[in-house]
C-alpha cells in the first residue's frame, strides 16, 4: 500500500491526468488541482528496514530519512540504499540522506544533570539504548562532533526533535 501511495502522488502532482490500476489504489482519468507550484514535489521515504523500506526508497525516493539512528548504522544503511539503487538502475547521488535525532543539548556544564535527568524521563526505560543511538545529548561541541560525523557518513542534514524545557 505504502508503495503504491508513493506511486499515485507522483502521478498525481506531475500529471494533468493519471490512470493507474494497483492492489490498493485505483486511478481511472484521475485529476488533483490544483497542482503544487514546484514541477516535481520531492518524495522522502523514511525508515530503516532493509529489504522493503530501501528498495522503495531506491525506486521512488528523491530523499530518505532514517530516525534515530548511530553514524555507522547511517553508514551502512546509506550502503545497502546504494546497494538497491544499483538493483533498481538508479544513480545512489540522485537520492538525499537525513536523519533524525532527538535533542538533548545544555548551554554549559552547570546545566547538564538537568538536561541528562530530561533526557531520561524523555526516554524512560530505552534512555541507554537511545544514547548509543540518535542523541544530541551534551555541551555544544560534542553535538558539533556528532553531527560532523552524520556529515561523514552521509547525511546531508540532520533533522532535530527538540523536546521542553529548552536551554
Amino acid at each position: 500500500m505504502f508503495e503504491e501511495g508513493i506511486q499515485v502522488i507522483r502521478l498525481l502532482t506531475t500529471r494533468e491526468r493519471s490512470d493507474f490500476s494497483g492492489r490498493f489504489y485505483q486511478l481511472p482519468n484521475a485529476a488533483c488541482n490544483p497542482k503544487p507550484v514546484q514541477p516535481r514535489p520531492r518524495i522522502w521515504v523514511g525508515g530503516n528496514r532493509e529489504k522493503r523500506t530501501l528498495r522503495i526508497a531506491a525506486r521512488h525516493a528523491d530523499g530518505w530519512n532514517t530516525p534515530y539512528t548511530s553514524p555507522a548504522e547511517v553508514g551502512r544503511l546509506s550502503g545497502v540504499l546504494d546497494c538497491w539503487c544499483e538493483a533498481e538502475g538508479r544513480d545512489p547521488s540522485a537520492i538525499e540522506r537525513n536523519v533524525n535525532l532527538s535533542f538533548h543539548m545544555a548551554a554549559n556544564t552547570a546545566s547538564l544533570p538537568r538536561v541528562e535527568e530530561q533526557f531520561r524521563a524523555t526516554w524512560g526505560p530505552a534512555a541507554g539504548e537511545m544514547r548509543g543511538r540518535g542523541v544530541i545529548i551534551g555541551l555544544p561541541h560534542q553535538a558539533i562532533d556528532l553531527i560532523a560525523r552524520y556529515g561523514e557518513a552521509g547525511a546531508a542534514r540532520v533533522n532535530i526533535a527538540v523536546r521542553l524545557p529548552v536551554d
